[in-house]
């Protein structure tokens, strides 16, 4: 595996109230997989990637007047990703196209005021305008409230458009949505699909996600060594995209592709709290406790639709709403603490990092590329993830950088994300492992005349 990225970037103060900055951030990542069968040593699966990432922009800001704030700027996305898991070796290109307006206001001492607006235009889809209003209100020095609304958009990645991954041995097949309908189309004329597991009208058709967010939260600070942010927030999701069985073949092969959950939220509570130990050391501790679920679900639960099999008994009960556990792949708990040290004298800083996610649900093989067939964690049949159903159980990640600066212009970073080289290839599989990285920022600094 091999990634390299570059961020340069270039602050232009136009007036004293006016400043310019241009920046372009692109990374070209490659890597290349090969699985041998441990019995003959025989190669089993290989495929190469790469992928070139390209994010030109600039933005302007201007002090209007000391309580009036305009931040205004535009850029672009490249795309471009090369593979064998799209059942060939051409480029595949997708561009976005954005441009945003925001303005800041203190119509009184002890209120603030953001608004602003983004316009989205992606190659493959419709544009989309994405406002958001935000407010914070010092009750007094040290308390503070904060709410925030606005919409997002999310367009479909490449995996979901273009997937084309068979693996026989496993018996089973994953489809992007931009290839699936030839693929099940080819599979019927030969005679080879047994039966169609999803609405046919909705196979083969994906569309951007659509959500809006409702945010409100406070900040206390106890002194000035201590503070702490509490927040509470609910998306609506429209269009939450998903892996889906969409068909079984005569040799009982699933075909699984991507589609939207028509309405689906997430919502939850975030806690942070931060601690200055003393001059060198700080610490803080995050969780978030996150419920995501599909409303069409919900409803059907209300109405007695779903049922369960108990795993000891094998008798089948009335799925209630507490036994609904939610969506797949996302953890209902997830915790963060982080220790940062600083020595002075050698202008050094150690950072360490504990992450904690809690168990999670899978829908069976749903698009591992590493040729691997994953046991789905529904194991009573009724296509949602509850309480009896099999999880994949919660795990830790350890993280260490060390940083050192020279002449306030040139940063080394030396670093280690999961440490302990914690790995799950059949349930996790994008967690490669042990990663070491080596980091240089160089700062280009004007002289002042």
């Amino acid at each position: 595996m091999n990634n390299f990225s570059f961020n340069p970037y270039y602050t232009y103060k136009l007036t004293n109230k006016t400043n310019v900055v241009a920046r372009i951030y692109s990374s070209i990542y490659q890597s290349e997989t090969e699985l041998f069968k441990k019995e003959t040593g025989q190669l089993h699966y290989s495929d190469a990637f790469k992928q070139t990432f390209l994010r030109p922009e600039i933005q302007s800001t201007c002090y209007f007047n000391k309580k009036q704030k305009w931040t205004a700027g535009a850029g672009s996305v490249y795309e471009i990703v090369n593979t064998s898991r799209y059942g060939d070796l051409f480029n595949r290109y997708q561009d976005t196209y954005y441009g945003f307006l925001q303005h800041e206001w203190d119509p009184v001492d002890k209120l603030n005021i953001v608004s602003g607006v983004r316009y989205d235009y992606n190659s493959s889809y419709h544009s989309q305008w994405s406002p958001k209003l935000a407010v914070q209100y010092n009750v007094v020095k040290h308390h503070s409230f904060k709410a925030s609304v606005g919409t997002g958009f999310k367009a479909p990645d490449f995996r979901q458009l273009y997937f084309n991954f068979n693996n026989a041995a496993a018996a089973y097949a994953v489809f992007g949505s931009d290839i699936v309908v030839n693929e099940l189309h080819q599979l019927e004329k030969d005679g080879r699909l047994l039966a169609y597991l999803f609405d046919t009208n909705l196979i083969g058709s994906i569309a951007p996600e659509i959500s809006f967010a409702i945010n409100f939260g406070t900040h206390h600070e106890f002194n000035s060594h201590l503070n702490a942010d509490i927040n509470f927030f609910r998306n609506n999701l429209h269009g939450l995209i998903e892996t889906r069985a969409v068909a079984l073949t005569t040799d009982q092969r699933t075909i699984y592709s991507y589609s939207n959950i028509n309405r689906a939220y997430t919502q939850g509570i975030e806690l942070n709290v931060n601690a200055r130990l003393n001059q060198r050391m700080q610490c803080g501790v995050s969780y978030q406790f996150l419920d995501a679920k599909d409303r069409a679900v919900i409803e059907d639960i209300k109405n007695g639709l779903v049922y369960g099999r108990d795993p000891v008994t094998l008798e089948s009960y009335r799925i209630s709403k507490k036994d609904y556990f939610g969506l797949t792949n996302r953890s209902k708990h997830n915790t963060s603490i982080k220790l940062d040290y600083h020595f002075p004298k050698q202008d050094m800083n150690i950072s360490a990092r504990l992450l904690y996610h809690g168990k999670f649900g899978v829908t069976g093989t749903a698009g591992n590329v590493s040729g691997i067939s994953i046991p789905s964690s529904d194991i009573n049949g009724n296509n949602i993830l509850d309480r009896n159903d099999r999880f994949i159980d919660g795990y830790f990640l350890f993280n260490l950088t060390v940083s050192k600066i020279w002449k306030e212009s040139m940063t080394l970073q030396l670093g280690a994300d999961n440490l302990f080289n914690y790995k799950n290839p059949t349930y996790i599989p994008n967690q490669i492992g042990r990663n070491l990285f080596i980091t240089l920022l160089y700062q280009f600094k004007r002289k002042k005349s």
